[in-house]
């Protein structure tokens, strides 16, 4: 019995030290500082500001979050496929041209974005307005760049410069929060300000430490457009679907109901938030050693390491969910008496949590074979289909329609997803087979 204690011993420890091991608990660390941050700045608003402002925050959030995901299409997806395979060189044209495109296709929006709000809010002398705007702009502004860098980080599985940036910023962030707590001044605006100066400390971290420095060339910038057009031209328009389907439900309650209804989903899903911060750290490494286990090692390889995290998530979710619903009333006494009646919601959410990281992997793992074209399909109709039942359900059934309708089109994404996951690996299977019989021969 000792010698087998012994030996379970020397393999934990070994597998500690393994370094993929390492990898992922550095990202489900650095991504759990995020999250952390993102649940107190969501608490403090829920205790000490009304429905109302919250709900705005959480609007507001998810514009800034929109902003991310049409980024991830244009360039980190793109970017993350193509890194693997391409010479230092390469990677280092490819990087810094996406880079300096990123750079001033923000500058421009920026801008543009910025000019209707002045002459609007000089034509009605409202100020203020502009400036929470201002705030707002320049945080999503800050937010990709940073975003964009430590994305880079990952796939070169430099984790350890994620966890540098996510360290100070969150460090700032919480600093910064915690003065306009002690002030009396927690709002919409002052959380984005917040948000906004952490963004700028943890952007600077990450490109003083960068080991791709950008460097403006018009022919790597024109090489770069080139050959991750290839995939964000599908990519994108997945964002805008996927939009539709996992954003949508916030426009829709907010302007169908109310503020205060899209204050009550939020908080339900914020109490299932260490499920997607799990989720989301562990994605991070999926995409950059599942790259590299294509790249270099065998589709079987990559089959066993995709279930294994899939397993991994699923345990997670429905271990939390669990202990959420034991614990309920102590867990939800945090978000103070506003939110005392919102359990079924948080029932609905981990419903839709358990389908949600079954699909995850394996939307990542048709991204990693490039099928980019089948991702966009598969979310546009999902999108679609999401989104006109969640009208028709929250007309009938409130929010809990709405909620309803999320889980629905998560189950029908999910299946789709599988479905064309097991077609793409028969094809590399095939693939693989006559590869391996022209080089015996």
């Amino acid at each position: 019995m000792n010698l087998n204690f012994n030996e379970l011993f020397s393999k934990s420890l070994a597998l500690l030290k393994n370094s993929s091991v390492k990898k992922i608990l550095g990202a489900i660390f650095t991504q759990g500082l995020l999250s952390l941050i993102s649940f107190v700045i969501s608490l403090f608003l829920t205790r000490y500001s009304d429905k109302a402002e919250y709900g705005i925050y959480v609007v507001l959030f998810s514009i800034m979050g929109i902003a991310g995901n049409f980024q991830n299409a244009f360039a980190n997806s793109p970017v993350t496929v193509l890194f693997g395979k391409k010479t230092e060189k390469e990677k280092k044209d490819l990087i810094s041209g996406m880079g300096i495109i990123q750079i001033i296709a923000i500058a421009i929006l920026s801008v543009v974005s910025i000019l209707p709000v002045l002459i609007y809010s000089a034509v009605g002398s409202n100020y203020d307005f502009f400036l929470k705007y201002i705030v707002f702009i320049l945080a999503t502004a800050m937010f990709l760049s940073k975003e964009y860098l430590r994305t880079v980080n990952y796939i070169s599985l430099q984790v350890k410069k994620v966890i540098r940036m996510d360290v100070i910023y969150s460090a700032v962030v919480m600093i910064i929060i915690l003065m306009f707590l002690w002030i009396n001044m927690i709002n919409c605006t002052t959380a984005i300000f917040a948000l906004f100066v952490g963004y700028i400390f943890s952007t600077i971290i990450g490109y003083v430490s960068f080991d791709f420095k950008f460097r403006f060339s018009i022919e790597s910038i024109k090489k770069s457009l080139a050959e991750t057009f290839v995939y964000s031209k599908w990519a994108i328009l997945g964002v805008i679907a996927g939009t539709l389907q996992n954003r949508g439900y916030i426009y829709i309650v907010s302007s169908m109901l109310s503020l205060n209804d899209t204050a009550d989903i939020a908080a339900a899903r914020l109490l299932m938030m260490p499920v997607g911060l799990i989720e989301t750290s562990s994605i991070k490494i999926v995409v950059s050693k599942g790259a590299d286990i294509l790249a270099r090692s065998t589709l079987k390889k990559f089959k066993k390491f995709i279930l294994l995290m899939t397993i991994f998530l699923i345990s997670v979710c429905l271990s939390y969910s669990l202990f959420l619903f034991v614990f309920y009333r102590p867990v939800v006494s945090l978000l103070g008496e506003k939110y005392q009646n919102i359990l079924f919601m948080v029932v609905l959410w981990s419903i839709f949590f358990v389908f949600n990281t079954v699909r995850f992997p394996i939307k990542n793992s048709l991204i990693l074979f490039k099928e980019f074209r089948i991702v966009t399909i598969n979310d546009v109709i999902c999108g679609i289909l999401t989104l006109l039942c969640c009208f028709v359900m929250t007309k009938y059934y409130g929010k809990v329609g709405a909620l309803l309708s999320q889980i629905s089109g998560e189950i029908l994404l999910m299946t789709l997803s599988l479905f064309q996951y097991f077609i793409v690996l028969k094809k590399y299977e095939k693939s693989e087979i006559n590869s391996t019989k022209i080089s015996m021969t």
